[in-house]
C-alpha cells in the first residue's frame, strides 16, 4: 500500500462538506433549538438518508483511521460555521462516526 494514499483525504473531506450542505437543505440551523438538548426523533428521521449514504460510502472507499478523523472533523467545522449549535453537532457526529 502506498503510504501517501493512505493519507490522501481529499474525497472524504469533499464527501463532507457535501453532507454538510445537505444537512443544512433537510434541516436548517435556524429550525435546530439552542438548548443543550439532542435533536429530536423527528429530526434525526429526516436525516436517515443521509446517514446511510455515510455508511455506504465509508464502505466502499474503505475509510483508514486518519480519512475517518478527517471526514468527521471536517463535517463538524462545516456544521459550526453553518450556525448549528454544538449539542447538535456533537449528536449528529455521535451517531455517524461508530459506523464509519
Amino acid at each position: 500500500m502506498n503510504i501517501f494514499r493512505w493519507f490522501d483525504s481529499r474525497e472524504a473531506t469533499r464527501f463532507a462538506k457535501s453532507i454538510a450542505l445537505e444537512i443544512r437543505d433537510l434541516s436548517p440551523p435556524e429550525t435546530q433549538r439552542t438548548d443543550t438538548r439532542s435533536p429530536s426523533i423527528k429530526e434525526m428521521k429526516k436525516m436517515e438518508k443521509i446517514f446511510y449514504r455515510i455508511y455506504k460510502f465509508s464502505e466502499e472507499q474503505r475509510l483508514n483511521i486518519y480519512t475517518k478523523a478527517k471526514f468527521l472533523n471536517t463535517l463538524r467545522w462545516e456544521l459550526a460555521d453553518g450556525g448549528y449549535p454544538l449539542s447538535y453537532i456533537d449528536h449528529l457526529i455521535g451517531i455517524i462516526a461508530p459506523k464509519l
